[in-house]
């Protein structure tokens, strides 16, 4: 074994994805001093893909005066890559969910201003393209907050400016974009977005995700009306149909802003966007094994999620795969079916969630190390 490729996801609440190629990378070099061992941590455009992204690509990181999803004062962050000429934006870390309490969790008037607010500080730098992951938001303000930071007025009937939150779509009359920002019509955008959910009815944002953001079945009703007059004023004066729009629906509608006031705008998958930028196929070229893995590995990693990525690689080349994750869950077995060769779990025993956080690092090292030990076996047959 002469090379090998490590590109996990994180487990979260753990390990980084940084710390997990780390941690395989050092138990097998015990076992092969003389492998080539390559980490490209990974992540799927939701929490944690400007770190991954920031780091794996040598750039920096800018803090930035905002407001989180309640319109309260925050700091939060972004990458700069690329000379500064690429910008990598999660909406989750100025818009999170996991930033408001569940007592303080309510999707009327969650808005993704602050995320708008950390674009436009980009677009001031000069960049050129960004990149924007829209996992683990709060809102379902159809990314209204995003476009009113940017400088789209979004006015109701006395040609007042709405405030901010999806409650107050339903009272828009006019979109107003003469004042918008002037590089809305020159960056490219590249939305990171792995579910295919449309602006409104019973599959949209609104009925399948604000729920779990603290939406009541009549703040549901309510937020799904106001969505669809969002999309509808959208329709009649930007010439945009975003109502039905695979992916509109992503982060609490926030696709359809983008997709409408950003000129050169395309929906792609997370894992699809980081892998063609860490440049993951290029750098398997000649591995003789790839690990990935995640917190939890289910049938569900096969719609679309970090290891999928790695797997298509393996499959396209013929690179044996396996994966180590955090836990092994509902019919993980289809991913056997998939090309994976080897899934394991760090978690040796029965315990609490807690415990097992405790023991991760310690765990992934011995079994990586007992991986590599039954490869050297193996390879010396």
């Amino acid at each position: 074994m002469k090379k090998i490729i490590i590109a996990p996801d994180s487990y979260k609440e753990s390990l980084s994805a940084k710390e997990i190629c780390d941690v395989i990378g050092q138990a097998f070099n015990e076992i092969f001093p003389d492998l080539e061992v390559v980490k490209i941590p990974l992540a799927d455009g939701g929490e944690g893909t400007t770190e991954v992204l920031t780091q794996s690509l040598n750039g920096r990181f800018i803090e930035v005066e905002t407001f989180n999803a309640n319109n309260q004062p925050m700091r939060a962050s972004y990458g700069l890559v690329n000379n500064d000429k690429l910008a990598i934006i999660e909406l989750a870390s100025s818009s999170g969910l996991a930033d408001i309490s569940a007592e303080d969790r309510n999707p009327l008037y969650a808005t993704t201003y602050g995320t708008g607010l950390l674009i436009k500080d980009a677009l001031n730098k000069g960049v050129e393209e960004i990149i924007i992951g829209l996992g683990g938001s709060a809102t379902n303000d159809g990314g209204a907050g995003i476009a009113q930071a940017l400088g789209v007025s979004l006015l109701d009937s006395n040609n007042n400016e709405i405030p901010h939150g999806g409650k107050y779509l339903k009272d828009i009359m006019r979109i107003d974009t003469s004042n918008v920002h002037p590089q809305l019509k020159n960056v490219k955008l590249k939305i990171a977005c792995d579910v295919d959910n449309p602006l409104c009815g019973p599959n949209g944002a609104t009925h399948i995700f604000a729920p779990q953001k603290g939406a009541s079945v009549e703040m549901v009703e309510e937020l799904d009306k106001a969505l669809e007059n969002y999309a509808d004023k959208i329709q009649d004066m930007l010439n945009k149909s975003v109502k039905d729009m695979a992916g509109a629906g992503a982060a609490g509608g926030t696709t359809a802003t983008l997709v409408s006031f950003f000129k050169n705008s395309t929906i792609q998958s997370g894992v699809e966007i980081i892998g063609n930028v860490v440049k993951l196929e290029e750098k398997s070229q000649g591995a003789d094994l790839i690990i990935t893995g995640e917190g939890k590995i289910d049938y569900q990693t096969l719609s679309g999620k970090t290891p999928i990525a790695p797997l298509n690689v393996a499959n396209k080349y013929n690179i044996p795969i396996i994966a180590i994750a955090g836990a092994l869950g509902q019919d993980y077995e289809q991913l056997l079916e998939a090309g994976f060769k080897g899934l394991y779990s760090v978690t040796v025993a029965p315990t609490t969630l807690q415990d097992a956080l405790k023991t991760t690092r310690y765990n992934l090292y011995n079994l990586s190390l007992s991986i590599a030990k039954t490869l050297q076996a193996f390879s010396k047959n």
